[in-house]
């Protein structure tokens, strides 16, 4: 392999460089693809597929592999389902004890801790532990590139996600988001504007300042305006690279955090922030995941817990390569086959969002060529209209409108937006992964 001066490693395997420096983990390929400046980005595939499955959120998959006749692959299938679980300390013990492990002389192996440290740089991430997560991406796996540049030749190798994530050096990191209090959280009302279909608004206040925001399940971080950084004390402390919004655009925005937010009485510290050009703030899961669990209806959000539900939908998680996007996803019955959907209640659209799989070539013969607007922007697509039938959790929606949205991959996920709220009670308790759609 020759000198190269800019190398990306796309997505990270157990065979980061195979047949160069270190023994593989199986059955590994890697192509290439050029970009300017002779750089090259790598594609490399995943022995097991464990990463495709984190990415999808797919417990079955992840069980399938636990059951091969490898231990390596047993081990990290099993922190993988921690993992889409959103059990994080349970994950980051088992990696510390994996990289402890693969550390050692006897049983050295670089890919498999670089894969390990790759994966406690993005639990951090997820934990809103920038300090430690900085920490670790400057020492340990700045080590272990460097190792394998010497030993491969390659400079400047860049692996995405962990490296697309830039802290300043001279701000302050702050400790990761906590709740202060939320012993006595309040119900509080909530309103729709016409220029977010049923995406539901509530009053929260961001130091000090009260104002409306998006109930948004469907983004990781909390959104806040970029005209609002200043108003609301925004503390910037670094930008991401490669930040695809859910239209589909990569952009470079920078991030941040709040000193405190509170959501009716949920009290957050040092909330991490993404600063888009939007007009609203949208509440993402991650502080979502930190309240106490509620009941989102039509005119109100109740915070409630409910202790016995016969028909809870257990959901799961499904990630980038950063760490810092982050989906909730859950089984939806549609048209007698059941598919991994996203719950996205901050979606713009008043309508499903459904992908070509799911339809036959008379119905996507319908398809027309227009602008939506769904995601905070507006996105030109090959769509059709029509009233859907679905079921979740043994409860039958007949009659929504949704947008048969076609020219997606095959792993694109249909998307249930907040109008479902508008028909039903929505039920989310982040503690024990649970929602319930009651009619």
């Amino acid at each position: 392999m020759g000198m190269d001066k800019k190398i990306t490693v796309l997505s990270i395997a157990l065979c980061i460089f195979p047949n160069i420096c270190f023994a593989s983990n199986g059955n590994c390929d890697m192509n290439y693809k050029l970009l300017n400046n002779n750089s090259k980005k790598i594609f490399v595939t995943d022995p097991f597929g464990i990463e495709e499955a984190v990415k999808h959120g797919d417990r079955n998959k992840l069980i399938l592999i636990s059951k091969y006749n490898n231990q390596l692959a047993k081990n990290l299938s099993q922190l993988a389902l921690d993992l889409i679980d959103g059990n994080y300390e349970k994950v980051e013990k088992e990696i510390k004890s994996g990289i402890s492990y693969y550390s050692n002389k006897k049983f050295f192996n670089s890919n498999i801790v670089l894969y390990l440290y790759y994966n406690l740089s993005r639990v951090l991430l997820l934990e809103g532990d920038y300090k430690s997560w900085n920490y670790i991406k400057n020492t340990s796996i700045e080590d272990l590139k460097n190792k394998i540049s010497n030993c491969s030749g390659i400079d400047n190798i860049k692996i995405s996600g962990v490296d697309d994530l830039h802290i300043n050096t001279d701000t302050k990191i702050p400790d990761k988001i906590s709740i202060k209090s939320n012993i006595f959280p309040k119900n509080t009302s909530v309103s729709y504007l016409p220029s977010h279909g049923y995406a539901p608004i509530i009053n929260v206040t961001i130091s000090g300042k009260n104002g409306p925001a998006v109930l948004d399940t469907g983004v990781f971080l909390t959104v806040i305006p970029e005209k609002l950084q200043k108003k609301l004390h925004v503390h910037i402390i670094g930008s991401l690279d490669n930040f695809m919004t859910a239209g589909g655009r990569v952009i470079n925005p920078k991030i941040g955090y709040l000193d405190n937010l509170d959501i009716s009485g949920n009290f957050l510290t040092n909330v991490p922030v993404v600063l888009l050009k939007t007009d609203t703030v949208s509440i993402g899961n991650q502080a979502l995941s930190k309240i106490y669990p509620f009941v989102l209806s039509k005119n109100e959000v109740s915070f409630l817990k409910i202790q016995y539900i016969s028909k809870v939908i257990n959901f799961n998680y499904a990630y980038s390569e950063s760490g810092l996007e982050r989906n909730i996803v859950f089984p939806l019955k549609i048209r007698h086959s059941e598919d991994l959907s996203i719950l996205d209640t901050g979606l713009e659209s008043s309508h499903v969002i459904l992908y070509e799989r799911n339809f036959n070539p008379d119905e996507i013969k319908k398809t027309l060529v227009s602008q939506i607007r769904s995601f905070s922007e507006k996105s030109r697509v090959s769509y059709y209209s029509d009233n859907l039938s679905f079921s979740i959790s043994g409860s039958y929606f007949k009659g929504v409108a949704a947008d048969f949205v076609l020219k997606k991959n095959y792993s694109s996920k249909n998307i249930i937006g907040g109008m479902l709220s508008e028909k039903s009670k929505l039920y989310i308790n982040f503690e024990d992964n649970h929602i319930y759609f009651s009619e």
